[in-house]
């Protein structure tokens, strides 16, 4: 047998056995979870933009619910500012082309010029799309007591 033959039998072990490629879901849309994190601190446009799902749904703290086009929108006014961001991660579920994503998020930063800082834990949704993890959803809830939240179960 030469090389060239044990390359095609190799490669068509690999298509013919799904299992032989191995995935870390979680790892990867934890990846990509900081990306989308630093996107926004740094206002990369086109790094949320290529992030976030066209379907992409976010419901805020406040309970209202946005599109992809109002959050893009948000990020190029420059009304809601992030100076940075320490996010702890909590609990995370493969379910295969999803993972969910749980954790709690200190992040100071100016809405209108006016500074505050947010205490949030979120939970984010993600789906494998062309072979690329995308925020499909995400919804923040404001912590009310932020100096006890630990690491979550």
């Amino acid at each position: 047998m030469n090389v060239n033959q044990i390359l095609k039998i190799f490669l068509l072990t690999l298509i013919l056995t799904p299992t032989l490629v191995l995935a870390d879901n979680i790892g990867d849309a934890r990846a990509v979870e900081k990306h989308y994190l630093d996107a926004w601190t740094s206002r990369n446009e086109a790094g949320v933009m290529a992030i976030l799902s066209d379907r992409f749904i976010y419901i805020g703290a406040d309970g209202e619910r946005h599109n992809k086009q109002w959050n893009m929108d948000m990020l190029r006014s420059g009304r809601l500012l992030y100076d940075g961001y320490e996010a702890v991660a909590g609990p995370a579920f493969d379910l295969g082309d999803v993972v969910v994503s749980m954790g709690h998020l200190h992040a100071p930063g100016s809405w209108e010029g006016q500074k505050f800082t947010d205490h949030i834990s979120y939970t984010m949704i993600w789906v494998l799309e062309a072979d690329s993890w995308r925020l499909l959803t995400e919804q923040n809830s404001r912590l009310k007591n932020p100096d006890k939240t630990t690491k979550a179960q």
